[in-house]
């Protein structure tokens, strides 16, 4: 599962589009991710990263960096030995490429707007 393309509101995977926001647990596509609290990430809508325990999560979190990833978001999920990476999506996008082309067991949370 790649990412083939990006703009703002829409993310190709594997050349097919989506238009909202989304998780990728390969080899899964939970479409549309919709959050608790909007621009606010919390436990709650990590329910099936969670369950799949990835070794990293990418988190975009915007074209803009408009979604807030809280310091203690990511040290529960480091204690659940979940690396986290909160990058704005453009950036979330290529990381996730690359942990999946190394091999990685690695999911993407991608806010795909503001």
């Amino acid at each position: 599962m790649v990412i083939t393309g990006l703009g703002f509101g829409r993310m190709e995977i594997d050349g097919h589009p989506y238009g909202r926001d989304l998780i990728l647990l390969p080899p899964d596509i939970h479409f549309p991710w919709i959050r608790h609290r909007g621009h606010h990430l919390c436990l709650e809508d990590l329910g099936t990263v969670l369950e799949r325990q990835p070794q990293l999560l990418v988190i975009g979190t915007g074209m803009f960096g408009r979604m807030r990833v809280d310091a203690a978001l990511i040290g529960i999920l480091n204690a659940r030995n979940i690396a986290c990476r909160p990058l704005r999506t453009r950036e979330a996008a290529a990381e996730f490429n690359a942990a999946v082309r190394q091999g990685l067991c690695c999911a993407g949370a991608f806010h795909l707007t503001c």
